[in-house]
């Protein structure tokens, strides 16, 4: 049942942070990562985990911003340089409550002014980054307003177009795409409840990776 978690390249000269399910952000060197192939070596046997399962990986240049987001609809923007530790227990970093689960961190490219949030019942929210405040941790503000038992199922920068994937209504995968005037329907302030995406969705689950 193993799998990749995370792909990305990176420079020598780059920190790994890897954040677990409760917020704690941890780091490795990459001189410590075994080249070559093969399992390669656990990353609980190089960091103090605690039991903490790891849901993110973020591979950066200094100086870049990282969009935090929980299920629960709370995230915050973050410098890179908020995450570093020394700590092989690492450091605590997000605010994480019984019940809420972390998503994957979304580094920021500097052309990025939108964030696309996916969320139950099938609606979208796409919010300015100029309205979601930076922090160097905690609880984070509202991003997008959700009902009882709703979470955020996904998150991506928001580009002239975007594929969103999902399920049917007969139970086959099925996906939609939305650009140009259909994109501006979407757009919100922050803590806006977002929309309905059209089509003949059961469930919506994530977006297209690029």
């Amino acid at each position: 049942g193993d799998g990749p978690l995370a792909i990305t390249r990176i420079r020598t000269i780059w920190p790994v942070i890897l954040i677990d399910a409760n917020g704690r952000a941890y780091n490795l060197r990459t001189s410590d990562l075994p080249s070559g192939k093969g399992d390669g070596t656990p990353v609980a046997s190089m960091l103090d985990l605690a039991g903490g399962k790891i849901v993110s990986m973020v591979c950066t240049k200094p100086g870049t911003k990282v969009f935090i987001c929980k299920n629960d609809g709370y995230g915050f923007i973050a410098p890179v340089e908020e995450m570093l530790t020394r700590q092989k227990a690492g450091k605590a970093f997000a605010t994480v409550g019984d019940g809420v689960t972390m998503l994957p961190a979304l580094v920021l490219e500097e052309s990025t002014t939108a964030i696309a949030v996916l969320a139950s019942r099938n609606r979208m929210l796409i919010v300015p980054t100029s309205e979601i405040k930076e922090l160097g941790g905690g609880k984070g503000v509202v991003i997008v307003s959700l009902h009882d038992g709703d979470s955020v199922l996904d998150m991506a920068p928001a580009r002239d177009k975007m594929v969103l994937l999902g399920k049917a209504k007969n139970g086959k995968a099925a996906s939609t795409e939305i650009k140009g005037e259909e994109m501006a329907r979407y757009h919100g302030k922050r803590a806006n409840a977002g929309r309905l995406v059209a089509g003949k969705f059961e469930t919506l689950l994530k977006f297209r990776n690029y």
